[in-house]
C-alpha cells in the first residue's frame, strides 16, 4: 500500500521545516556551525514529523503582512513549540544575539531604531561605544536638529 503523504511538500512551511532540521543535524552545511555546532537541536515532536510542526506552528503569516520566517524567541534555545514564533524582518534583526541595545532615559531600544530616531550614523555611536561613551552620550551629543 502506498505511504500517504500531508501533501505539503512544495509549501513554505515544509521548506522551513526541512531547512530547520538542515541547520541543526547536516555537519556539511553552511549554517550547521551557527545551529547545530552550537548545541541547537529540533524537539522530538517535530524532527520527523512535520505535520506536528504545522499543528504546533500553523501556517506562515500571508506575504501581504510582511515577511516572516521561522524565529527562535531564545536565541540559545532549541527549536521547540515553546521557543519558536514566525516573526517578520524587523523582529527577527532585534532578537539577533549580536543586536546592541542602548538605553536613553529609561527607554532601551535596538541601536538600529536609535539611528533612526537620532539621525546619527550607526557607525559614528559604535564609535563613540567604543571609546567608552556612555549610552546618553553617544545618542545624544551633536544631535542633529531637522
Amino acid at each position: 500500500m502506498p505511504k500517504t503523504t500531508h501533501g505539503d511538500t512544495g509549501s513554505i512551511e515544509y521548506r522551513t521545516w526541512t531547512r530547520m532540521k538542515g541547520r541543526c543535524y547536516n555537519k556539511n552545511g553552511t549554517a550547521y556551525r551557527f545551529y547545530g555546532g552550537r548545541g541547537i537541536s529540533v524537539c522530538d515532536r517535530w524532527r520527523d514529523s512535520f505535520e506536528a510542526f504545522l499543528e504546533d506552528m500553523g501556517r506562515r503569516p500571508p506575504t501581504e503582512m510582511g515577511r516572516y520566517s521561522l524565529d527562535r524567541i531564545d536565541n540559545e534555545g532549541n527549536y521547540d513549540p515553546g521557543n519558536c514564533r514566525w516573526a517578520d524582518r524587523k523582529t527577527q534583526d532585534n532578537n539577533r544575539s549580536d543586536t546592541v541595545y542602548l538605553t536613553l532615559n529609561g527607554v532601551t531600544r535596538p541601536m538600529m531604531e536609535w539611528v533612526k530616531i537620532t539621525g546619527h550614523p550607526r557607525k559614528r555611536i559604535r564609535g563613540r561605544l567604543g571609546m567608552g561613551w556612555s549610552d546618553h552620550d553617544a545618542l545624544t551629543r551633536g544631535l542633529l536638529q531637522p
